[in-house]
């Protein structure tokens, strides 16, 4: 069988050991214990996942998110890719607008000002303008972030769940635009 190990930069894999490791540059690597410290160790020379010293022996054919849950496997049999799994990436929004009270918002108000930024995001596209497009984007996340928190819901919940569905869906792109395969 075939694998994938070539490390990427700022991908994390696991060791022998279950320690959770960061590719920070070639050849250096931070290792997380389970018990929370973090060592960082100089592979000295190309890794490729074979290595004596389970310790030092990362398994590079299975890529995990920061938190040590599995997100891809390399495996060339096993090209299933997993569930995303955001947790509290949208913290610092919702900081943000309880700050401002806008966590006392209704929906209705919320979603007519998704509309007004999804407009703005429109406007961006016709004029082509790199900056706006950025922009306009940001803020129809910042506003739905809030419509879901106002709502009782977690952005990244509902982030989770929608690619949950989609993530194994087939279709074909037709004049720009993914059309799902009928049942």
């Amino acid at each position: 069988m075939e694998y994938n190990t070539k490390a990427k930069i700022g991908s994390y894999y696991k060791d022998g050991l279950g320690n959770l490791n960061r590719i920070v540059k070639i050849f250096l690597v931070e290792n997380y214990m389970a018990d929370g410290s973090c060592n960082i160790y100089d592979l000295n020379g190309i890794y490729d996942g074979t290595g004596g010293n389970p310790n030092n022996n990362l398994d590079l054919t299975k890529e995990y998110d920061k938190y040590g849950n599995l997100i891809m496997d390399h495996n060339i049999n096993n090209k299933k890719e997993k569930s995303m799994n955001l947790i509290k990436e949208f913290e610092p929004i919702r900081r943000w607008a309880m700050d401002r009270n806008i966590h006392k918002a209704t929906v209705e108000k919320q979603f007519l000002k998704l509309l007004e930024e999804v407009g703005e995001l429109s406007q961006a596209i016709q004029d082509n303008n790199q900056g706006e497009i950025i922009d306009a984007i940001g803020d129809c996340v910042v506003v739905l972030t809030n419509l879901a928190m106002i709502r009782g819901l977690n952005i990244e919940n509902c982030i989770n769940s929608a690619y949950d569905e989609i993530k194994e869906r087939k279709g074909k792109l037709i004049d720009g635009v993914f059309v799902k395969e009928k049942k």
